[in-house]
């Protein structure tokens, strides 16, 4: 009676129906398929390619060569050489796990999907190793995220920036940056294989190079076309300089001494003048020579004067010692100011001396200088004349010429002989 009654719910249409398809439903009123259940079916085995089964985990070696389990391919695998990844997909694996794997040698990501792998997790490829192609990871104890990566494009997870590469990168090619390269390392160098940048061969720069710090050179350095050398600081040359062409432009040896060939031009001199001057000798300004030695012409600018010196008249050295006055000399016992752009007492030290001429025009006999000041001063003068006296009296035609040779004894303080010569 029990099993009677158990066979009898087989017939209650919530259990078992039929339709006019004759699809048979298990625990559902409309089967959609000759066989459709509602609920968990469980079984021993399952035989066919399983290629329509869905919910399906899937983590074994590869997929069996053959279905017949009395054939021997049964116990043979394949795994697919590519799996292409068509929509954009995030690999992450569950908490208790921080690895996923895929037994495909190759991944194929499509245009415009993203394949993106979950923080904390690693994907492996071709976990297995056994691909045929050793660059794909065809090696024993394969353990890498990839052997040879293809793409396009490689962003950040959130796809607005660069992604981090915190062991470095190994790069065997040819590599082109559309922008700049920025080296973040302070790390200084000291010789060619130190620094935050090293490079083993050469370097070829299209443009400007601006170094912040010690440029060291080892070799040669050789340079083509270049009009101005602009040195900023003291330049040293262990073996001279040469200007031009070596031995003939000029040269400057190491030990000091120089040869050139051209003119040479400067504001002023410091120091003794010694040795030969072999040429021209042109000074416009205060010079002073010691034991100067020529065997050519020597020949002396002078001033040229149209105003004339009346009751006094300024003689400034810096422009010549020699002074001439175009215009005829007036007043009765004028004095003359020899003067310079420094300043006489400046210009002249302690035991030296200068001589100053002034030749005047002169038209009456009543005109003459019979004094003499130093950079406007009159005190700290001792003058004495040529002849034992101070001039009275003038040239009444032609030129006089007044000559002064100045002694500085002191500061401020000179021994000055002075001469007047008439001419008619």
């Amino acid at each position: 009676m029990s099993r009677a009654r158990e066979l009898s719910k087989l017939g209650n249409p919530n259990i078992i129906t039929t339709d006019s398809d004759n699809n048979i439903g298990f625990g559902t009123l409309t089967p959609r398929s000759k066989v459709d259940t509602v609920g968990v079916v469980s079984a021993t085995s399952f035989y066919g390619d399983g290629s329509t089964l869905t919910n399906v985990a899937t983590a074994g070696i590869g997929t069996a060569l053959s279905d017949d389990k009395t054939n021997p391919l049964n116990q043979f695998y394949y795994t697919d050489q590519t799996f292409r990844v068509g929509v954009t997909t995030t690999i992450d694996a569950p908490t208790n796990a921080n690895v996923a794997y895929t037994q495909a040698a190759e991944i194929e990501v499509a245009d415009g999907v993203d394949l993106t792998v979950a923080d904390g997790d690693s994907w492996l490829v071709d976990v297995l190793g056994i691909s045929s192609n050793p660059i794909l990871g065809g090696q024993p104890d394969n353990n890498l995220l990839f052997d040879s990566l293809y793409a396009d494009e490689i962003r950040n997870k959130a796809g607005t920036g660069s992604p981090n590469l915190p062991y470095g990168l190994r790069i065997s090619g040819v590599t082109t940056a559309s922008g700049p390269v920025k080296v973040t390392d302070t790390t200084d160098a000291t010789n060619s294989i130190t620094g935050a940048l090293i490079v083993s061969g050469g370097v070829g720069i299209g443009l400007s190079l601006h170094v912040g710090g010690d440029v060291s050179i080892g070799g040669t350095l050789t340079y083509e076309d270049v009009t101005n050398i602009d040195v900023v600081g003291l330049a040293t040359y262990r073996s001279g300089a040469e200007f031009g062409v070596a031995g003939v432009g000029g040269t400057i040896r190491a030990n000091g001494d120089t040869t050139l060939a051209g003119v040479v031009t400067a504001t002023s001199f410091s120091g003794p003048l010694t040795g030969k001057v072999t040429g021209d000798l042109n000074s416009t300004g205060f010079t002073t020579v010691t034991n100067f030695d020529t065997k050519g012409t020597l020949v002396e600018a002078f001033k040229t004067h149209t105003t004339a010196w009346n009751s006094a008249g300024n003689l400034n050295i810096s422009e010549g010692n020699l002074h001439y006055n175009s215009t005829n000399l007036g007043g009765t016992g004028a004095f003359l100011n020899v003067i310079s752009t420094a300043g006489i007492n400046t210009d002249l030290a302690t035991g030296q001396a200068l001589n100053v001429t002034a030749i005047t025009s002169v038209n009456a006999t009543t005109a003459f200088v019979n004094a003499l000041k130093i950079d406007g001063k009159g005190t700290g003068i001792t003058t004495s004349w040529v002849g034992g006296s101070v001039p009275t009296a003038g040239g009444g035609s032609g030129v006089d010429t007044y000559s002064f040779n100045i002694l500085k004894t002191g500061s401020e303080t000179y021994v000055v002989i002075a001469s007047q010569t008439k001419t008619s």
